[in-house]
Parts: C-alpha cells; sequence; structure tokens
C-alpha cells in the first residue's frame, strides 16, 4: 500500500468519525495512520502527507459547504468548489505547527515527538477557535466522544481535555506499535481513559430530578424561501395553534426556533400583542426569533424573551457573527463577495450576554452557530442561567450531515456546564438535552411537530464554568516549554 492511499484512507477514518458516518468508537485509532506517515514518509513528504490527510478529512467533513454557497448564495459551482478548497486548506494550515512540532522534537527523541503531540495538537484547536476568520472549530475531535462515559470530563476542561484525551491516546498506541517500544505511556494513557470513564460513570448516575418545569419546543419547518404570505400564515396560525397546545399539556417555557420572519416585533404591534396574550393567556414564558433595527441603525439577529405575564423578559442580539452569512469580513475589501450572502450581510453584531428570569428561572439563550463557541456558551452560566436556550435554522444545510453535526456541538455544551439545553431548530434537530448530554426528546431532520419534556434548573458552577479554557491554554504553555527545552538540550548535545 503506497503512502498516497494511506493518506487518503487517514483522512476519510477521521472524517468517519462524526455524524453522518458515525463511527465515532473508532477515535482512538483514527490517527494511527498520520503517525505512520510521520514516521515513514520521506523528505518533504513527512510535512505535506499528514498535511494532505487533513485537507481530505475537512473536505469529507464539510462536503456539505458549497451547496449552501450555490443554492444560498447564487454562486456558480466552478467558482464555489475552488473557495471550498481554500477554506479546507486554510483549517488543515492550523494544524501545521503541531506536524512540524512533531519533526522538530522526533529529531531529539522519537518518545519526546510522540509527548508533545497531544499538546500540540490541542494548542491548535485552541488557536483554531479564535483565529478562523472570528472563529471556526468545527469538527474538534473530542465532540465524537459525546456519547461515551469519557465525555463527562468537558466540566474539568471543556471540549479541549477531551480531544486531548483522544489524541493521547493514539499517540501513545502509535508509539508503541510503529516503534514496538515499551508499553509504559500507552499503561498512562488507558488509566487516563479508565479514570475518565470512571468519572462519567459518577457524573451520569447524578440526580437530576425531579424535572419540575415543562417546556415546549415548536419545529415548524419554515423553508427559508417562504413568501410573505406563507409566513404570515405560520407566524398568525400555525405557531400560534402550536404554542396553544404545548401550554395546554402543562408547558411553562415554550421556544420557537430561528427561522425566517415576516413582523418586526417592536415595529408590528398586531403581531406582539398577539405574542404577548398567548403568553399572559396561557401564563407560560416565550422564547422566539426576531430581525431588529435600533434606532442607530444596527441591525441585529435577536433571540426575544416574554415572560409569563407577557412582559417583555429582554432581547439578546448575537454576538458571534457567521462570516460570509451574516457579514462580510472586511467588506470594503471584498465586496465581490457580497453576492455570497445576499440581504443578510449586514448584521451587526451584539456585545452583551443576557441572562433574564422567565417565572422563576434564569435563562441564557444563544443563537445558532453560537452553540459551537464552548468560551461563549460558559459565559450564560458564569452570569447565572440556571438553563440554556439555542436557537437555530439549520434548513441551509438541506438533509447534509451539518444539522446533526452541528448538534453534536450542542450537546457538549450541557455537559461543560452542567445545564439542561432546549434546543429549537427551524428544520431539525430540536431536542432537550440533560447535564450528561443525554438526548431526552427530540425531533428530527425536516419533522414538522413539537416536543415536550421537563427540565430542572441547576445553580452549581463546574469548573470549566469557573475557570473557562485553562485546560488548553496550558497545552500551549506545556508546548511552548517542551519546544525550549528540547532546543536546549539539543544545543547541549552538540556542544558536548
Amino acid at each position: 500500500m503506497t503512502l498516497g492511499i494511506i493518506c487518503s484512507l487517514s483522512g476519510l477514518l477521521l472524517a468517519a468519525l462524526f455524524p453522518n458516518f458515525g463511527y465515532s468508537g473508532l477515535a482512538f485509532f483514527a490517527l494511527l495512520p498520520f503517525f505512520y506517515l510521520l514516521e515513514n514518509a520521506p523528505g518533504k513528504s513527512r510535512f505535506f502527507l499528514p498535511f494532505s490527510t487533513l485537507v481530505i478529512f475537512f473536505l469529507i467533513l464539510l462536503y456539505w459547504i458549497p451547496r449552501v454557497m450555490v443554492a444560498f448564495g447564487g454562486l456558480h459551482w466552478a467558482l464555489s468548489v475552488p473557495l471550498y478548497l481554500v477554506l479546507c486548506l486554510c483549517l488543515a494550515l492550523y494544524y501545521s505547527p503541531a506536524i512540524l512540532c512533531f519533526i522538530f522534537a522526533g529529531a531529539i527523541r522519537p518518545w519526546y515527538a510522540y509527548l508533545l503531540f497531544p499538546f500540540a495538537w490541542v494548542s491548535c484547536d485552541l488557536v483554531r477557535n479564535f483565529w478562523m476568520i472570528n472563529g471556526f472549530p468545527w469538527g474538534s475531535l473530542g465532540y465524537t466522544q459525546v456519547d461515551y462515559l469519557w465525555a463527562q470530563i468537558a466540566d474539568i476542561g471543556g471540549v479541549y481535555l477531551l480531544t486531548f484525551l483522544v489524541v493521547a491516546v493514539n499517540s501513545a498506541l502509535a508509539y508503541a506499535c510503529l516503534r514496538r517500544s515499551r508499553l509504559l505511556p500507552l499503561i498512562i494513557v488507558l488509566s487516563m481513559l479508565t479514570l475518565s470513564a470512571l468519572y462519567g460513570w459518577q457524573k451520569q448516575k447524578a440526580d437530576y430530578l425531579p424535572s419540575n418545569l415543562p417546556v415546549g419546543v415548536v419545529q415548524p419547518v419554515i423553508d427559508v424561501n417562504s413568501s410573505q404570505s406563507q409566513l404570515s400564515q405560520e407566524y398568525l396560525i400555525e405557531i400560534p395553534s402550536l404554542i396553544g397546545a404545548l401550554a395546554r399539556q402543562g408547558a411553562r417555557l415554550i421556544v420557537l426556533p430561528e427561522a425566517p420572519v415576516a413582523f418586526d416585533y417592536y415595529r408590528d404591534r398586531p403581531f406582539s400583542l398577539l405574542l404577548e396574550r398567548l403568553a399572559s393567556n396561557h401564563k407560560m414564558a416565550l422564547i422566539f426569533s426576531n430581525t431588529t433595527l435600533s434606532d442607530s441603525g444596527g441591525y441585529y439577529n435577536s433571540m426575544i424573551l416574554l415572560r409569563p405575564d407577557g412582559l417583555p423578559g429582554g432581547r439578546y442580539d448575537k454576538i458571534h457573527l457567521v462570516p460570509f452569512g451574516e457579514y462580510v469580513p472586511a467588506a470594503r475589501w471584498l465586496s465581490f463577495v457580497r453576492p455570497l450572502v445576499k440581504e443578510v450581510s449586514s448584521f451587526s453584531a451584539g456585545d452583551e450576554i443576557l441572562v433574564t428570569d422567565l417565572g422563576g428561572v434564569r435563562v441564557g439563550g444563544f443563537i445558532c452557530y453560537e452553540a459551537i463557541f464552548p468560551e461563549l456558551v460558559r459565559r450564560f452560566v458564569a452570569e447565572g442561567a440556571e438553563l440554556l436556550v439555542n436557537i437555530t435554522d439549520d434548513g441551509w444545510y438541506g438533509k447534509s450531515a451539518a444539522a446533526a453535526q452541528h448538534f453534536q456541538m450542542a450537546r457538549l455544551r450541557a455537559v461543560e456546564t452542567r445545564r439542561f439545553l432546549v434546543r429549537a431548530a427551524n428544520s431539525g434537530i430540536s431536542a432537550v438535552v440533560d447535564p450528561a448530554g443525554r438526548v431526552k426528546q427530540q425531533l428530527g431532520l425536516f419533522q414538522r411537530g413539537d416536543i415536550i419534556a421537563g427540565v430542572r434548573p441547576r445553580q452549581e458552577l463546574t469548573f470549566y464554568v469557573r475557570y473557562g479554557n485553562q485546560f488548553a491554554e496550558f497545552c500551549i504553555f506545556a508546548l511552548l516549554a517542551g519546544l525550549l527545552a528540547g532546543r536546549i538540550y539539543k544545543a547541549a548535545n552538540k556542544r558536548g
């Protein structure tokens, strides 16, 4: 088998860990071909073949992006595919320091390269989270483990600690197999995995009952290309009917998804009166999406919260906007990109976290893409949120794997913060998730309907909520210290 075939299979294996492939159980073996290339590729191929593996990984993982650019951005396939390739190359480049670190450390001692590699990988993950055009941490390996016991360690170090565990086991196993060396490193990381599983077992045993707050979620499946009359039908007749039905079943909080809107809550008074009367008549809180225009001219993607008496509970303006979807970075220089985003390219970013008391429960809500940023979501809990709400519209992705990948990431936010998560998605996947990341109720893709489930407000503050990304930051410090120590050791050997 040639190194080129191994490279292709390695990229496919990494992508297979994620939805819709879903072979997450292979995560602790998935990097073995990658390490084989690092060990055996000749010359410059020792860098370029592992790098190509990561390009292939992102090309397969994010295959749905070109369709979005064509279907909703108006781009031709001849332009969308090259842009997609550039994106995947950029994402892979973020991990090139990890590859170079392995090559540098391997020249000192082979075991040193394998030791530093997990720290290097997590460091690259953290940098990608912030520096990829406003951040784009899609596809971090830790997310693939959300269904396993050891995923519960995310409440200590976030998704980064979980990613470190996955990469460390791969690294130790590769060292044992490729170097035919002592098994001590493998024994150490397998002990880490066992301890993590025991920790997770204890956390999953935690009592998250009684579920004393019934919540309802509406999944209306509103087409993004709906006409004004279709949207009016939805918002004035269909959705109020679903809200009433959920309220009669006992729901005390009802969440509507991010979706195309027909009305401005602050300017269309008949619409706002309808929602306020629904809330007050049924004595239930209501959360819904709206696009709002401020007096200063700012245009916001917003979440509006109504209290059970129908009075306003506040408005949260989305802070972390989607680049090229909700705004154009450096728009002055990228005016040719404007057709890609059409009417949604002019959103302004909000600047404040909102936590609101809705009839005895303090709720923090975030919008769509914000669910993939753990450091943002933890801020809601740090500010006092006892329940998390995520509204989104994943209809842009069609029936691709993107919606399932997005939901997978959102579930880990519940684990990190130990909060119930209520997720309302226009076209799916809507769900209620418990603080261990387990799905209590859900609606599948393009399944119109509603769900109702009990949640429990919680006040516990996890280590991750209190201290944020300190583990990932420690990985950067440990990597730099390790590289410096290796440099000093190498220089001393030359003098000797």
